[in-house]
């Protein structure tokens, strides 16, 4: 199980990176922590725990020395309060072994590269203004879409640290348990010997562990008084 959670905190880190170095944000890691170098992109965190060691007083002290706001509480160990903090949500960190799925989707799947093709997909999204074009060129990140008759399902796919990384998850037309499942049965068929990796939060959790996910572990996010 500890080796799963490490996995799955490796590729949300990879990715955030990725998103990052899209809007030409510098980022590092060092004892323990992952950071930006200043303030990330909207709905991306300053900073990530990577180990489960690291104090809330030192993280606290990472989210002061770059002017950060958020920290991705990976281990759900920490207590800001005291800095400053607010606790924004909870979730669970979510798993799916590989192998091939008995299912296979119903749609019709386009791995995104052009712009039009892009503007589109964070139109449907609602709320990705922070995801830029110039993260399709990043190896190891493929930008998806599914539809069929009216159907449409999106997500934004990692596969930077040996694992699927699956977030960014959207769907219209169909319901969410549905569009989890239609996404699993694709990722399984492209990637079946790499195990799925993500983190949910209620209500979409019930629909990620409905397509196969089990929960790993528990995460935090934490946001400083506006």
């Amino acid at each position: 199980m500890i080796q799963r959670l490490d996995e799955a905190i490796r590729d949300n880190v990879e990715l955030c990176a990725a998103v990052c170095r899209a809007h030409g944000i510098a980022t590092r890691q060092a004892d323990g922590v992952w950071r930006t170098l200043s303030p990330a992109p909207a709905y991306y965190p300053d900073a990530i725990t990577a180990e489960s060691n690291p104090s809330s007083e030192y993280v606290a002290s990472v989210l002061d020395e770059i002017g950060g706001v958020s920290v991705k509480d990976s281990f759900a160990t920490l207590n800001l309060t005291a800095y400053g903090f607010d606790l924004l949500f909870r979730a669970e960190w979510i798993w799916l072994e590989p192998g091939a799925g008995n299912a296979s989707s119903n749609l019709e799947w386009l791995t995104i590269t052009d712009p039009a093709d892009f503007a589109a997909w964070r139109t449907a999204h609602g709320s990705a203004e922070s995801i830029l074009p110039a993260l399709m060129a990043e190896l190891g990140i493929t930008v998806l879409r599914g539809g069929a008759q009216g159907t449409s399902v999106g997500a934004l796919i990692s596969t930077m640290a040996g694992v699927v990384g699956v977030s960014n998850v959207f769907a219209t037309g169909v319901a969410t348990a549905e569009a989890w499942r239609e996404l699993v049965a694709h990722i399984k068929a492209q990637w079946p010997e790499m195990p799925i990796v993500g983190y949910e939060q209620v209500p979409d959790l019930a629909a990620a562990i409905d397509a196969g996910f089990e929960p790993i572990g528990p995460l935090q996010v934490w946001l400083r008084h506006l």
